[in-house]
């Protein structure tokens, strides 16, 4: 599965790596940047990030999850979705 992963930011400047592809990719404000890789096939992978200004954020780090295209969109059409 070819996947790319846009990467934008608001604030600050982040670094953002995928350790089991070795992927490294900066996200800065007001500029677009991507990492794109290929999977054998759709899983979960680790995705860690980084505030550059030195201080633990625990909260950029998480799980990337790489699935077949119509699966993903199925899961957009939910999010638009209204919800009762």
């Amino acid at each position: 599965t070819r996947t790319t992963l846009i990467l934008k930011s608001r604030d600050y400047l982040y670094t953002y790596a995928i350790p089991q592809f070795e992927k490294n990719e900066i996200a800065v404000p007001d500029m677009t940047f991507s990492i794109d890789f290929v999977t054998a096939e759709p899983g979960e992978f680790e995705f860690r990030g980084d505030q550059f200004c030195g201080y633990s954020h625990p909260q950029l780090s998480g799980q990337l999850v790489v699935e077949p295209a119509a699966e993903f969109s199925r899961w957009l059409d939910s999010l638009a979705a209204p919800r009762s």
